[in-house]
C-alpha cells in the first residue's frame, strides 16, 4: 500500500509524534534470523512492512539529503541503496 500525499497530509509528525499506523510490534529483530516466529522476545517496534517499501522506493527529501550528507562525509564510497537480493530479505534496502 503506497501513502498518498493526500493520506499523508491528515497526520502531522511534529504535532502527534510518530504515525502509529506504520509501526508494528516485531517490526525490528536485534539479530538477524531465518525464524519467521521468535515469539517477541527478541522483536522491537520497527516499521510495518508497507512504511518501509514506501521508504525504500518512493522519493523523500530528508532520506536524499541524508544520503547526500553521507556522500559528502566520506567521499571515497558510494552511497546506494541496494536490492534485497544483494543482502537477502532480512535486510532492508535503505538500511543496506
Amino acid at each position: 500500500e503506497d501513502h498518498s500525499e493526500e493520506e499523508d497530509d491528515h497526520w502531522n509528525d511534529i504535532e502527534n509524534g510518530p504515525d502509529p499506523s506504520r509501526w508494528v510490534r516485531g517490526g525490528l529483530t536485534d539479530v538477524a534470523s531465518d525464524d519467521v516466529d521468535d515469539g517477541g522476545g527478541g522483536s522491537c517496534w520497527g516499521l510495518a512492512d508497507d512504511a518501509i517499501m514506501d521508504i525504500c522506493y518512493n522519493e523523500h527529501p530528508a532520506i536524499s539529503e541524508f544520503e547526500s550528507k553521507l556522500t559528502n562525509l566520506f567521499p571515497n564510497f558510494v552511497v546506494s541503496r541496494l536490492p534485497e537480493a544483494v543482502l537477502g530479505g532480512c535486510i532492508s534496502p535503505l538500511t543496506a
